[in-house]
């Protein structure tokens, strides 16, 4: 479960980057968010000889709405465009992003890796599809546009070009009489959905449909738009009656956990449920929201971190060297060997787990879905350093709390749950969210695995750290 032997390339510009992937041709993969790719390497399903961090490459993270579009970065993680307010404005991608995954692995997955992985299951390629969306690709020829009708060619499959990179990913603002939604049934929260559907329709003045785009995921090896559901809804049918048609226009490929006709009725059923709901919101929507050119707020600005010398970080508050570390080496394995750091455990090594989860400049991650080279210049801290640095080590609140309710067993998933938890306190101290309700922690605690299954006492420890001092 680790990679294979690469070698190990962090561009500083968008001409080095398509310079390298052009030098190596296929035997280069271009590494964003990591949160797909990396699992690829540890499972050695993906053995390229050159991996390409594009992390440092200027001005991919603008998140901008202006003219009625919302601009966003390649670069963008999941998680900051998951709680700025103009993608709350868009009902198929406010859906899609609290469920695309886990919140640790949001937090360092991008919008634009996702859809240029174009996995047929993903919540993002099936929002943008369905929203009319498009994305901008950087490659040997220059610059250029793609519809997302036209971008998705198969499982895992797009149409870019060899050594074009996706740069900037565009969705469309709801105006007057527009509406959309993303509906999904999945064993569990976060998991890849048995079958998904996003749907955008446009009212006209007397409220009629005037337009409508149905598309489907996760039955196919690719993203689908439905044209016969959507023609039939825009000529009178119900939303009942489209969801009926669009089961029948589907041909699901079936799954382990959902044989062909089970994901024909969830089609059909989500349909008729996501068109309710738009054809409702849309109702609502008086006037388009403000189009102003803004940027939008960033959790963690890149610009404003200090960054350290090159090889070195800074763990738990004491700076580390990385010379020497093997490329290939994640970053799970340099705390715990390289650093002697062992309260970061290993479980799973593909992003499922969550007991390795540290944070990186503030913010959740999985350990096992980094590079050690990719820490370069930040700050990490594990469970290790959440205590005091006074001479009794006083424990954190979250800590005293675990131990004043139980809330721990064997102990291997503690350290991880430790971290995600705090860094979502945090966030309410600095007042960039809102304290969360006991449904948002057990979403939170969904990417966790506890082996013991002792969740109601953990539960219960957040939430006493929230009631004690929410502010704190």
């Amino acid at each position: 479960m680790k990679p294979p032997a690469f070698r190990y390339e962090r561009p500083h510009t968008m001409a080095e980057a398509l310079e390298l992937l052009a030098e190596h041709g296929d035997d280069a993969r271009p590494l964003a968010g990591g949160q797909s790719l990396v699992p690829m390497l540890n499972l050695r399903l993906a053995a390229p000889a050159v991996v390409v961090d594009l992390n440092d490459l200027p001005g991919l993270d603008r998140l901008e709405a202006t003219d009625g579009t919302l601009f966003v970065g390649a670069l963008t993680r999941q998680r900051t465009l998951e709680i700025s307010p103009e993608a709350a404005a868009i009902g198929a991608l406010a859906d899609s992003l609290p469920i695309v995954g886990h919140v640790a692995t949001r937090n360092r997955g991008t919008v634009g890796g996702s859809i240029a992985h174009a996995d047929p299951a993903a919540e993002l390629p099936l929002a943008l599809l369905a929203l009319d969306g498009s994305v901008v690709a950087d490659g040997p020829g220059g610059r250029r546009e793609i519809r997302a009708g036209e971008l998705f060619a198969g499982f895992l499959t797009t149409t870019l070009q060899p050594g074009e990179l996706v740069t900037e990913v565009r969705f469309p603002l709801p105006r007057r009489g527009e509406a959309s939604a993303l509906l999904e049934v999945a064993q569990r929260h976060g998991d890849f959905p048995l079958a998904a559907v996003g749907v955008s329709v446009r009212l006209d003045a007397d409220g009629r449909i005037a337009a409508a785009r149905i598309a489907v995921g996760a039955v196919a090896d690719r993203p689908l738009l439905l044209s016969g559901a959507a023609e039939a809804f825009v000529a009178g049918a119900s939303a009942e009656m489209t969801g009926q048609i669009a089961a029948v226009e589907v041909d699901p490929t079936g799954s382990l956990h959902a044989p062909a006709d089970y994901q024909r009725h969830l089609v059909g059923v989500l349909v008729a449920r996501a068109l309710t709901r738009s054809v409702h919101q849309a109702g609502l929507v008086a006037s388009p929201p403000d189009s102003t050119s803004r940027q939008i707020f960033r959790r963690i600005p890149h610009e404003s971190l200090p960054r350290l010398p090159a090889a070195q970080c800074t763990v738990n508050r004491k700076a580390v060297s990385l010379a020497d570390v093997p490329d290939r080496r994640l970053l799970s394995d340099f705390l715990r060997h390289d650093v002697g750091l062992r309260g970061t455990h290993v479980g799973c090594e593909h992003g499922v787990c969550g007991a390795c989860t540290v944070r990186l400049d503030g913010v959740a991650v999985r350990s096992c879905l980094l590079l050690a080279r990719q820490a370069e210049g930040a700050e990490i801290a594990t469970v290790e350093g959440l205590a005091s640095d006074d001479e009794e080590r006083t424990l954190h609140p979250l800590q005293d709390a675990f131990r004043r309710n139980f809330a721990l067993q064997c102990g291997f998933c503690t350290a991880g749950i430790l971290m995600a938890a705090a860094e979502r306190i945090d966030e309410t101290t600095t007042e960039h969210l809102g304290p969360p309700d006991e449904d948002e922690i057990r979403r939170l605690l969904s990417g966790h695995l506890c082996r013991c299954t002792g969740y109601e006492p953990i539960v219960t420890a957040i939430a006493d750290v929230l009631r004690e001092d929410p502010g704190s």
